[in-house]
This record gives structure tokens, sequence and C-alpha cells, in this order.
């Protein structure tokens, strides 16, 4: 039917695309340059490992213009795993890159004008308070199942000990808005882990697909040669029947030319 053709070619694109099960990533770099110590980049991507080479000029035509104009090399402080499509990994993207102008950061602040200061500051650790702030109190975002990858983890305890501090800065003493309840609820969405970028759900996830695609072409590879071995075969057997024809048609000939001889 109409319906069955249309799942196998749907099955048959899933089995093929490498896109067809996308990662969808917020990300905070920071400049290794010495000139450049607290230049910072937030970004977007679905393939970090291809990204950071992209920021990097590895390769080449990619890549946004910040990052190419001064702060090279680039590497990565936070990747933010989890965003159910691409459309939420961008809004993320823009309330992190705009808290002086995100409506639902400067309500979560609740001072306009704090919101602008925190814009001001410079270097990773002022973009992690930012991220603190994104995961546990900016709605929609803190509602969100999200994983922080750290590569390196002296920044993963940087931001576990700005998420222990919470908004006023004293580790003992709990926000006045942030019940018990609501502590543990945003704990169990938020997980924060010291992974390699390797490591990563994506990238496995990229090997798997890597050695689906290789074995794909192994086998369609085979069946071509199977197919180029078959119909080598039948042209020979076509041939071998041809001159078999041929050989008794010449009998024929000379058996009717011995009887007229005689």
């Amino acid at each position: 039917t109409a319906t069955s053709k249309t799942t196998a070619s749907s099955n048959k694109n899933n089995d093929e695309d490498p896109t067809a099960t996308k990662h969808f990533h917020c990300y905070l770099l920071r400049s290794l340059n010495p000139d450049h110590p607290l230049k910072t980049y937030i970004g977007f991507t679905t393939n970090p490992s291809r990204r950071i080479r992209q920021h990097n000029g590895i390769l080449k035509n990619a890549g946004a213009n910040k990052t190419k104009r001064a702060g090279r090399p680039w590497t990565f402080v936070a990747i933010i795993h989890g965003f159910q499509d691409k459309i939420t990994a961008l809004q993320f993207e823009w309330a992190w890159q705009n808290v002086d102008k995100s409506k639902a950061f400067r309500e979560a602040v609740g001072d306009d004008a704090l919101a602008r200061k925190m814009k001001r500051r410079m270097g990773p650790k002022a973009r992690l308070d930012e991220l603190r702030w994104l995961l546990k109190d900016v709605q929609p975002f803190c509602l969100y199942s999200l994983t922080v990858y750290f590569p390196e983890r002296e920044y993963c305890e940087i931001f576990r000990g700005i998420v222990v501090r919470g908004k006023s800065g004293n580790p003992y003493k709990k926000d006045d808005d942030e019940s018990e309840c609501h502590s543990e609820m945003l704990e169990s969405l938020l997980d924060i882990q010291v992974a390699s970028v390797e490591d990563m759900p994506f990238a496995k996830e990229l090997v798997a697909l890597k050695e689906k695609k290789k074995a794909l072409r192994h086998r369609k590879k085979e069946e071509r040669q199977a197919a180029k071995k078959k119909k080598k075969d039948a042209d020979a057997a076509a041939e071998y029947s041809s001159d078999i024809s041929t050989w008794l048609e010449t009998l024929d000939d000379n058996d009717d030319d011995d009887v007229e001889s005689w």
C-alpha cells in the first residue's frame, strides 16, 4: 500500500541520513589567547566537535565573525545538552547572550540595572553566573531537564560553587523564594558532569552512525560486486550457449555436405 511504501521510504531515509537524530546544544567558549584572557563567546550547535574547529579556523568558511576577529584559539568552558528542539536551544542562546535585554532574565533577576551590570562583566566566571540564573531561576529554561558538560574540572567546580551560593552568595542560606521542594525539583532537572567532548552523547552517536554508514557502504559494495558477477556469469553462459549453437549448426551443415557427396 501507499502507507507501507511511505513508511519504508522514511525508514530508509532515517538509516542513511546523518541528521536523522540531532542533539541541540548551547555552549560557552573562552579564549586561550594571552592577549584576551577574559574574552568569551556563547553559541549554538548540533555538533560541538565540528563547531570548535570552525571557530579556530581549522575548517574554513565557517565560524562566527566575533571569534574570527580576535581570541583564537578557543576552547569549551561548558556545553549545555538536552534541548528538545532547535528553537528552544536558540531561545536559550539568545537569552544568555542578551541578559540585559531578555525579559525573562530581567524578571528573574528583579532588577534591570543589575541585569545590565551582569552583561558588562567579562570572563568565563561572569558567564557561568548568568548560566546559573538561566538554569535555576529563568522560566521556562529552569523547567527543562538539561545536562551541563564541563571538559575542564576546574570550571565544573567553579560552577558547582556558584550554584551552591545561589542568589545571596551565601552557601548556607537558601534563597528567600526557594522552598526545599522547589530546590530538590531543580536539582533533579539539572545534571552537571565533567566530560570530554568525545564522551558526550552526540559524539558517541556520531561514531555509531559512522560505523553504520560504513557497514551500509560495505553491504552496497558487496551487492554491486555480486550483481556484477551475476551479470558476468550470465553473459558467459549466454556466450557459451551461442558457441554451442554455432558448433551444432556447423555439424549439421557438414552432415548435409557429406550426404550430397555420396
